[in-house]
This record gives C-alpha cells, sequence and structure tokens, in this order.
C-alpha cells in the first residue's frame, strides 16, 4: 500500500472522490486484497472516532457583546482626537505640497521639449523638379482631399482591367523524333510525288509500305493538323519523307507508278511546302523494311531480282538473267514525259523524296 493509494481510499470513505477516482478505488479494492483490507480498517477507525464523546463548548457570545456595548457606550473627550488630527493635516499638506512639485516641474519640462527650435525667418524658394509625365499631387492638394467629408452611400464598383490574354505561337515546342530537324538540311536532290488517293483503299498505309520497303534509313510521317495547310475544306493532310540512294529512288518510283498508275505524279520541289511541313507538321518514325522485288519470267523460271540498297543480297544477277526478268517484268515502264530531275542535282547523291498525299479524306 502507498500513501497514494492510503489517501484515495479515506476520501472515497469521506466521499470527496470524483467518477475517476471513485472507479479507480473500486477496482483497486475489488483486485488488491491489502486494498480491500485497509478499506475495512479505515472504515473501523471512522466508526471509532464517531462513537467518541464530545464535551459542548463554553458559550462566550454573551459576554463578548455585553464588553462591546459598554465600550461603545463610553463617553471620549474631544482633546483626545486633537493630536492625531493636526498631525494628520499636516502630513497631507506635506504631500500635497510634493505632488504639486512635481506635476508642474514635469509639465515645464515637457514644454520645453515640445518647443520647436526657432531658426532665422529666412524665405527658403525650393528649386522647382523637373517636369514629370506622372502628375504628383502637391501637399495642399492632399490636405483639402483629406479635409473633404467621405461620399455617403454605397462604395463605387471598380472596373476589373482587362485580363491580359497571352498569345501562344502555334508553333510550340514539339517533341520532334531524332534527326527530324535535320532531315530538312541534307543536301541533295528534291523529289516530290503527289499521291491521288482511293475510296477503296488505305493510300496512308500503302505509301507506307512502300517507302519503308524501298530504303535502308528511317523515315518520318507528317501529318499537318486541320486548317494548317490552307486547302479548301481545312481537311488534314499528310506526307511521307525520306532520304533514298539514287538507286532507292528509282525502285520507289517504279513501285509508286507501278501500284497508283496515274494517280501518283511528280512534281516540281516546292520550298514552301517544306517549311510548312518542318514548322508545323507532326512528325512520327518509322524503321526501314527493306524487301526485293520478285519477278517471275515467261519462262517458268523465279528469278530473284535484288535493288541496290536492299539487305538481302549484294550478289549481283547475270545479265542473261537480266535481259530475261525484264521481259517478262509486268510493271510499266516509266512514262516518257516525266519530269527529269534538277539539272543541279547530283544523280550520285541521296535525294530527299516527299511524298504528299492530296484529297479530301487520306487514309
Amino acid at each position: 500500500m502507498s500513501m497514494d493509494q492510503d489517501s484515495l481510499l479515506s476520501a472515497f470513505l469521506d466521499g470527496q472522490v470524483d467518477p475517476d477516482q471513485k472507479r479507480r478505488a473500486e477496482s483497486a479494492v475489488a483486485s488488491d486484497p491489502a486494498a480491500a483490507e485497509a478499506l475495512h480498517a479505515f472504515a473501523a477507525i471512522r466508526d471509532l472516532v464517531a462513537g467518541l464523546s464530545r464535551p459542548p463548548a463554553p458559550d462566550v457570545s454573551a459576554s463578548v457583546l455585553s464588553r462591546l456595548a459598554a465600550d461603545a457606550a463610553r463617553p471620549r473627550p474631544w482633546k483626545t482626537w486633537g493630536p492625531y488630527v493636526g498631525r494628520g493635516l499636516g502630513a497631507a499638506g506635506i504631500a500635497a505640497s510634493v505632488a504639486l512639485v512635481v506635476v508642474l516641474g514635469g509639465q515645464t519640462r515637457s514644454w520645453r521639449l515640445v518647443e520647436p527650435p526657432r531658426v532665422a525667418s529666412t524665405l527658403v524658394v525650393p528649386v522647382p523638379a523637373p517636369v514629370s509625365t506622372v502628375a504628383t499631387p502637391s501637399a495642399r492638394t492632399e490636405v483639402v482631399a483629406t479635409a473633404q467629408p467621405k461620399p455617403v452611400g454605397p462604395a463605387p464598383i471598380s472596373t476589373p482591367a482587362p485580363a491580359v490574354t497571352v498569345v501562344e505561337s502555334r508553333v510550340a515546342q514539339r517533341d520532334d523524333p531524332p534527326g527530324f530537324r535535320e532531315f530538312w538540311a541534307t543536301a541533295g536532290p528534291r523529289r516530290d510525288f503527289a499521291v491521288t488517293p482511293d475510296a477503296g483503299e488505305s493510300t496512308t498505309a500503302t505509301v507506307a509500305t512502300l517507302v519503308g520497303q524501298s530504303t535502308h534509313r528511317d523515315f518520318y510521317k507528317i501529318v499537318v493538323p486541320t486548317g494548317a495547310n490552307g486547302v479548301p475544306g481545312d481537311e488534314a493532310a499528310v506526307a511521307f519523307a525520306a532520304t533514298l540512294d539514287p538507286n532507292e529512288f528509282m525502285t520507289l518510283q517504279r513501285r509508286l507508278e507501278s501500284h497508283f498508275g496515274k494517280r501518283v505524279e511528280e512534281r516540281d520541289a516546292d520550298p514552301e511546302v517544306s517549311a510548312l511541313l518542318a514548322d508545323v507538321g507532326q512528325a512520327t518514325s518509322s524503321p526501314a523494311t527493306p524487301a526485293a522485288d520478285v519477278l517471275v519470267p515467261q519462262t517458268g523460271e523465279l528469278a530473284l531480282r535484288v535493288r541496290s540498297g536492299s539487305p538481302v543480297s549484294s550478289r549481283p544477277e547475270p545479265a542473261e538473267a537480266s535481259k530475261r526478268s525484264d521481259k517478262g517484268r509486268t510493271s510499266p515502264a516509266r512514262p516518257e514525259d516525266a519530269p527529269a530531275a534538277p539539272a543541279t542535282a547530283d544523280p550520285t547523291r541521296p535525294s530527299l523524296v516527299l511524298i504528299w498525299i492530296v484529297g479530301p479524306a487520306p487514309r
């Protein structure tokens, strides 16, 4: 048993505990035999003390009251209060004099501190400041404006300033594929084709397949957003751009003519078209998938003709097989009226080929 627990049990017997202390005392008595025994001992002591006899205290109130009444009825001479009154008045006068000196001295000191210094009455003419484009109100104007009464009524509603709209350029920071910007700086001949789509085929997928099979480099598919190409109808335009070696260009040209026929047209290079695709076109890069041409001759023999630039085989074809293959080739020959390469183009350098799919609904 600790002193805290003894105090808790004693207060519990006297009923001087709060609900929390009452629960603690009951829990201790229920779980601890020593606490239960102590509680019984305290209860026995309380009962013994309550049973003791107490003699009554003497009543002295009557004698005290009689003495107070006799003292109040006794007459007192005035001369007894004289010295005390004189001393009190003297002390009060001295205190009042001291307070008056302190107050007057403090006020005099404050007046001396507040008094401004005296200066010679000399008229000082201020130098005019340079004229500013922004009008600055003078001190007189500010005082008059402050002295005027404030208008009574609801405060005027201030007109919000017009929001400043930042117009961003249509050519935003784009995530172009690697080498797309450098592609347009390639030195070499420019060859442009225009393909008219057919409603019964996926022209975009066909052109992508032919370009991928005719080159060994990655090529780009470029989509010009709606409204940026200036074509009537505001339809989105699709183009393919690739860098081809001379023999790869001939292979692609033959494949385009074989598949699209009169729907493919070779055009002169247009610098504005290149600038449009480079600036606003959304480009994606595609890997090359070079493939060889399979030609079936009339004699029934199977001949595999490999174009230069294709990684399938680098073994040259015999002259006789080439002649037989040319006789059995089903692809049409290049039209004689097709435009020739530019005179300034170097036929040994790679060509930058651009295939533009024109029409209202390219796919």
